[in-house]
């Protein structure tokens, strides 16, 4: 089968989007899929490493980079200029190139391309609030739908009700041998340079307000036993962020290659995902690749009690706290630094329950989805 990928995204990039994108493929073409990834050519990239070396995925697909504005200095405004002139780049160049499904996260292209009579793919990842019948205009006569989860996959039955029986629920998966760190804890913590004998708390992802990393910076004033560890963030966000949480058990280790991510969950007595109900992405819409992380390295998890978290997780493989509150998450990151044998089996469970979610499962799913069979990926 032969698959273009369409994606608006600079690749690479330090966010958790570039290393989806970046696995499916990988994992398409392992597949036996012929895949060719069509993304923007965007000046002015900060991360000047190879797209295979900096995701450490295997050279088995073809990158193609096609013109785009880059118009950052703009906003969004800019991001939407850049979006259509990238859509219809990939409009023409898709015309031409064989291929049995054009398979991307954004509609627009896909919209063009269907009414050219290709067969096309659309993976959600998030449904927008406002303009509702745009998006539904866009989508309604897409070939497939795959949905990261099933809230997804419901509001698309209200309104696209035609689509009854069309969506396939796949969350984010992870790669088990990626996470294969053969480093005791005591020597991942010495290569890293932190404490060996200090409790470690690992949060690993972006510093934006509704992941809860403020959420984080508050709750290690309570937790001055323990080195609470940000990996993740620009220097200047991390310089900002510190700015405001100065609390001395703090490292901000900042935005490291995604092949440093196991050694850090490897060094951690526990990890947390703090998301906080600002938005509804965070409430009830994402499937964030670090829980899947956090899952496959076998370390405790505490997360936010949030439904699109409970579509993974429930009391038996993490502990649960309340979104958004600082002295929650400090008392349950403390339950679990201070029961290990709980720790212990919650983050056993967690490893067993992942490996349902691995990158191979996912895209053999969708590739059946897509030849039109039967088996689906449910959760």
């Amino acid at each position: 089968m032969n698959i273009l990928f369409i994606a608006n995204a600079r690749i690479p990039t330090e966010k958790a989007h570039g290393i989806q994108i970046m696995k499916m493929c990988e994992a398409l073409a392992r597949e036996g899929a012929d895949v060719s990834l069509i993304v923007p050519h965007l000046r002015g990239n900060p991360i000047t490493t190879d797209p295979f070396d900096f995701y450490g995925v295997e050279r088995n697909f073809r990158i193609k980079k096609l013109p785009a504005a880059n118009l950052p200095r703009f906003g969004s405004v800019g991001f939407r200029i850049r979006s259509v002139i990238f859509a219809c780049a990939a409009f023409f160049y898709s015309l031409s190139a064989r291929a049995d499904v054009v398979y991307s996260r954004e509609p627009l292209p896909l919209f063009l391309l269907r009414l050219a009579g290709k067969t096309t793919a659309l993976e959600i990842h998030d449904i927008p609030e406002r303009k509702l019948w745009l998006y539904a205009f866009l989508v309604k006569h897409v070939s497939f739908i795959i949905s990261t989860n099933a809230w997804k996959r419901d509001r698309i039955r209200e309104f696209l009700p035609r689509k009854n029986a069309d969506v396939l629920v796949c969350p984010n998966g992870i790669d088990p041998e990626e996470f294969a760190v053969t480093e005791s804890v005591a020597e991942a913590r010495e290569k890293l340079g932190l404490d060996r004998k200090k409790p470690i708390v690992v949060y690993a992802g972006q510093l934006y307000n509704w992941k809860g990393a403020d959420v984080l910076g508050r709750a290690a004033n309570v937790m001055k036993d323990a080195l609470v560890v940000f990996v993740g963030g620009s220097a200047r966000e991390c310089t900002d962020f510190r700015a405001v949480h100065r609390a001395d058990n703090i490292i901000m280790a900042g935005q490291k290659p995604h092949a440093d991510i196991p050694l850090y969950l490897r060094a951690a007595d526990v990890a947390v995902l703090p998301n906080v109900p600002v938005t509804r992405e965070s409430v009830y819409a994402t499937s964030p690749l670090k829980l899947f992380e956090y899952m496959i390295a076998g370390v405790p998890i505490v997360a936010s009690d949030l439904p699109s978290i409970r579509e993974i997780l429930n009391e038996r493989n993490a502990l649960l706290v309340p979104p958004g509150d600082a002295g929650e998450l400090a008392r349950g990151v403390t339950a679990l630094l201070r029961d290990s044998d709980r720790a212990k089996r919650l983050a056993a469970q967690a490893h067993e329950d992942v490996l349902r979610f691995t990158w191979k499962s996912r895209t053999r799913a969708i590739l059946t989805f897509i030849r039109g069979t039967e088996e689906i990926c449910r959760l």
